[in-house]
This record gives structure tokens, sequence and C-alpha cells, in this order.
């Protein structure tokens, strides 16, 4: 079995975030004075609370057809997979989280403060994606590399999360599980393949 690495508590200070990407998360052109407060307030929160980890393996990649690609652990049947890692013989599969920390602070929010949960909610979307930037660099470094390809793009089916996290061993490592609906919790969560060409 390939190795499995974990990246334990990277700095959320690390992360950089654009407000832009928040508003995009808030489905916002623009923002207001009173808006920025919030805004501001909600980053202090975020990122006094989260803790962001990623476990990864590295693993060869093999197209057996157009529609199937065979992992040193799994095979999976996916045009759109197949057609991202063409030209790749390696892949990096990851997991990553902001920890169960924020799924319970927009909980209590959005019990008395609405805006704030809603607000939270957005910048915990813009910090996950910052995070899976970081994990990309980090990974990948100066190797040309696929774009990020997560389950529930193109005809990647959700339907492969457990076997991926199993793999991944990632409720042990980093502690996501996976509910009855295949989204997993902590709710900023994210898996993806990344092909190395």
């Amino acid at each position: 079995m390939t190795e499995i690495r974990t990246m334990y508590m990277v700095n959320p200070l690390d992360l950089v975030i654009q407000r832009k990407e928040v508003l995009r998360y808030l489905k916002a052109s623009k923002t207001t004075p009173e808006a920025d407060v919030l805004i501001d307030e909600c980053l202090k929160d975020v990122y006094k609370i989260v803790s962001p980890r990623a476990v990864y393996i590295e693993t060869n990649v093999e197209l057996l057809n157009d529609d199937v690609v065979k992992f040193d652990f799994m095979e999976i049947k996916s045009h759109s997979l197949t057609v991202n890692l063409k030209r790749c013989k390696k892949a990096y599969i990851f997991a990553a989280t902001l920890g169960i920390e924020l799924d319970r602070m927009i909980e209590r929010y959005s019990r008395f403060i609405q805006s704030k949960a809603t607000v939270c909610h957005a910048v915990g979307s813009a910090l996950i994606e910052s995070f899976c930037n970081y994990v990309d660099e980090t990974l990948v470094g100066r190797a040309k590399a696929t774009r990020r390809f997560s389950p529930g793009y193109g005809d990647l089916s959700l339907e492969i999360q457990p076997d991926i996290l199993k793999a991944l061993d990632a409720e042990r490592k980093i502690g996501i599980i996976l509910g009855d609906s295949l989204l997993m919790q902590p709710s900023k969560s994210v898996t993806a393949i990344i092909g190395i060409k």
C-alpha cells in the first residue's frame, strides 16, 4: 500500500484569502461599511478556531481506457477524470479540512445572529479553497500538474468518496467522516486529485 502522509496544523495565518473571494461566496458584487465590519469580525473569529489539516497519498496512474483510471489502491470510472489525467503517470490524492470547530461556531451563530453565520460560512469556504491551493503548491512544487479535480466535478461521482477517505485513513488522521448523503463532516472539507505530468 502507498504510504499515507499527513500535513498537520498549518498555521491559518499562512492562508491568505481575498475579500473578493468572501464576497463571491456571499454572491455579492460590492460591499458596504457595515458589511466590511462584519466580514472583518468573522475573519478574526474564523482564523482563531480553524485547524487546517490535510492527508495525502502519492500514487501511480494508469489509464485503462477512456473511462477508467487505475490508481495503486482503486479504479475509478470517469471520462472527465481520464481526460484530466491524460499524460500523467503519477498523482496526488488528498483530503483537507478546516476542522469541526468552524461548523460548531456557524451553528451557534445561526441560532442568534444569522448574518454572522452566513458571513462565517462564506469566510470558511474561501479559507478551505485557499488551503487547497496551499496543499497543491506544497505537493506539486515545480512539477507540471493538472488542475485539482474533486468528486462531484464532471462525471466523477460522489460515490467514490468512501473509498478515497478510507484509503487516506482520513477519519483517524484528520477527523473527516462521511454522512449518508456522501457529504463530508466537517463541512469545510475537500477531497481532490492532482495529476503530475
